[in-house]
């Protein structure tokens, strides 16, 4: 029987912006041999959310890097939550360069840390040491008769690698006994799709504080000659689903070639069995063929573009434009948004669906844009809509800007003027010690400068002499005048 491919969470501990070396141990376990999924969180995580989505995750191990000076007391924390929320005996790694010591490493690992590791250990065999333990640990684990829905979730994954499950029928299945929405949010890659969902959760638990939402966020499985693995990395944009309402699970395609993960009408079942007033499908940024979601039977599909998708020509081609209920144009900051965003409604004004269009900018924090969108998606699903005030989108867009788009290359700019700079000095530097006695070669504020200096030179010394009342110039022992001001 096929297992779960390995997942391991990563992400760096409370109070740490360091990530530099957890980029670097997901790069090192995406290359190892045997295939492994990573669910990456980010940055500044606290024990209490890392617990939540290791649960939610059902993950094997999790991977925490550590450079704030608190693993002592983070890291026995985190292990007593995991022990607490979590139906695996999950692993704990941890690494935190030189500054943890090896009398720390060995007390933490007394007390449950699977393994600390320092600085000097080689990448790679810190990954072989992850995956090896961890194989090691889970060779014989066999699922609870009675489990949560996290491990239910991974067991319909497994069937659907398999393509065993006895509950598929082609489409979702219907549960009589609760209402439930199934809203699909599919759309380019880099749209902001996650940024998107997250917004949105915002503002249901805002005005609807006791809805259930579950979110199944795909991502593409990646195979290379060496490898099968996926880098799960949806939760990195998601600031809002560490609420008990909010049930997140991240997934594989399962296959470099499969568009979404086949087990998904199973697990939209499981979670309205489970509750879930609203179930969030996340799709992998999709080309111009789209994704077929006959399967999933949705009853809102969004398509997320943004203004680079090329000429107009290639609007006509995107299937998902076609199949879409709302079509939300995001990032509508950038140059060209407001072109891109007539473009798209002439071309859904022809199936006479220009009123599904909507501009967002949904990195912004209570956007406009989102706002109304929302109301909308609410409508759509049955739900009492907010209130909302008719706004110019692009105009409010270039109000919230924090750097104009023109000048969003400035610290490039300011690098050329200083690396400039520098160089010119170094050209006067080395003319001046070619030929010290020939000033007509410099450039002439170097040349003005060196001129005035010795005058400029006296005038200071004499303030600073008078200020602190010594003489510029005294005598000393060996009847040399030495000023007193270098």
């Amino acid at each position: 029987m096929a297992k779960l491919p390995l997942r391991i969470l990563t992400a760096v501990a409370h109070y740490d912006g360091h990530d530099a070396s957890i980029l670097a141990i997901n790069r090192a376990l995406l290359q190892h041999p045997h295939g492994i999924e990573i669910i990456y969180l980010g940055f500044n995580m606290s024990a209490e959310d890392v617990c939540v989505a290791a649960a939610q995750e059902d993950v094997h191990g999790v991977a925490i890097a550590s450079y704030n000076g608190g693993h002592m007391q983070f890291f026995p924390h985190l292990a007593n939550q995991l022990r607490q929320q979590c139906e695996r005996d999950v692993l704990i790694f941890g690494g935190g360069g030189s500054t943890i010591s090896e009398e720390e490493a060995a007390e933490l690992e007394k007390i449950g840390i699977t393994r600390v590791y320092r600085a000097g250990i080689p990448l790679a065999e810190v990954s072989n040491d992850m995956i090896t333990r961890m194989r090691q640990h889970f060779s014989d684990f066999s699922p609870p008769v009675e489990s949560g829905l996290p491990m239910r979730l991974s067991t319909a994954d497994i069937a659907g690698r398999q393509q065993l499950s006895t509950s598929h029928t082609g489409k979702s299945k219907k549960v009589q006994t609760h209402t439930s929405h199934t809203v699909v949010i599919t759309g380019d890659g880099g749209a902001g799709k996650s940024t998107i969902i997250d917004e949105l959760v915002f503002r249901f638990l805002e005005f609807f504080p006791t809805i259930k939402i579950a979110i199944l966020a795909n991502d593409p499985t990646t195979v290379t000659k060496d490898s099968t693995s996926a880098f799960l990395a949806d939760r990195v944009r998601m600031n809002y689903i560490y609420h008990p309402n909010i049930f997140m699970r991240s997934l594989s395609t399962g296959n470099a070639y499969t568009t979404i993960n086949g087990a998904l009408p199973d697990m939209v079942s499981l979670c309205r069995e489970a509750g879930y007033d609203l179930v969030l499908i996340e799709t992998p940024g999709v080309g111009q063929t789209g994704i077929d979601l006959q399967a999933l039977n949705p009853e809102i599909t969004l398509c997320v573009k943004t203004r680079e998708y090329g000429s107009t020509l290639q609007l006509t081609k995107d299937q998902m434009l076609q199949e879409a209920d709302m079509v939300v144009l995001n990032k509508i900051d950038l140059a060209g948004s407001e072109a891109a965003f007539q473009e798209i409604g002439l071309m859904l004004e022809q199936s006479e669906r220009r009123d599904c269009l909507y501009g967002v900018l949904a990195k912004v924090h209570r956007d406009k844009g989102m706002d109304h969108f929302f109301a909308d998606l609410c409508r759509k699903i049955g739900l009492k809509p907010p209130e909302t005030s008719a706004v110019d989108i692009f105009q409010y867009a270039k109000k919230m800007e924090i750097v104009p788009f023109s000048r969003r290359n400035y610290l490039a700019e300011v690098v050329s003027k200083v690396r400039d700079y520098d160089q010119w000095c170094a050209e006067q530097i080395a003319q001046i010690r070619r030929d010290p006695d020939n000033l007509e070669k410099l450039d002439p504020v170097c040349r003005n400068l060196l001129e005035k200096w010795p005058a400029e030179w006296q005038s200071i010394a004499q303030e600073a002499a008078e200020k602190l009342s010594i003489p510029v110039n005294p005598l000393s022992a060996n009847d040399f005048r030495l000023p007193h001001i270098a």
